[in-house]
């Protein structure tokens, strides 16, 4: 995925328009009072190894580039009637961030539910450092991201579990991208006041 200098997506590119069926496709018209059926799908597993996602901003100097590469991602059933889907995603960010992602989901069926466990670990934070020069006025000299989200949803509620924790957050030098427009004052020693800051 990539953001380019005009901050447009190159995902919308090479969207395709919706797809219109030929005539000689047209579903045919249904008696007076009776209901059309949809067709019977069902898919038992997805199975993904050895992926790669990238994600490049270069609407922002010196471009910000994250690479996450995955050792395996399943899911499944998606379709039909063989219940909630199972959901195994492993990879690594940059080669060295374990990520993980597990639980059950399902959101095709009339009665949408999840229950999903999200855990970053030790993911560096320097590829972002950026983000951080151009809105906080300091680039990055080091950090970690740990992150932990227990998520469920049932009965059109979203109910979730949040821990973030930055390791080891320190700013080196002033940025001189920083936004004009940047609302409010950085202060960069309570930011880094503490060598391991966890939020809830």
């Amino acid at each position: 995925m990539i953001i380019d200098q005009d901050k447009s997506l190159n995902l919308v590119a090479v969207a395709l328009p919706a797809w219109t069926a030929p005539a000689a496709f047209a579903q045919p018209a249904t008696a007076a009072g009776a209901t059309a059926h949809p067709p019977k799908i069902e898919i038992a597993k997805v199975t993904i190894s050895d992926g790669d996602f990238s994600f490049t901003d270069r609407s922002i100097e010196p471009n910000v580039h994250v690479a996450m590469t995955s050792s395996r991602h399943r899911c499944g059933p998606l379709l039909g009637t063989l219940g909630k889907a199972d959901v195994d995603l492993k990879a690594t960010v940059d080669g060295v961030g374990p990520v993980a992602i597990t639980g059950k989901l399902d959101l095709l069926s009339e009665n949408k539910s999840a229950d999903l466990n999200v855990d970053f670990k030790s993911v560096d934070l320097l590829p972002l450092s950026p983000y951080c020069g151009k809105y906080a006025g300091y680039e990055l000299a080091r950090g970690q991201l740990c992150l932990n989200i227990h998520a469920k949803m049932a009965d059109r509620k979203i109910d979730t579990v949040n821990v973030v924790t930055l390791d080891q957050l320190t700013f080196g030098m002033r940025s001189t991208a920083r936004r004009h427009d940047a609302a409010g004052t950085f202060r960069r020693g309570a930011a880094e006041g503490y060598g391991r800051q966890d939020c809830h």
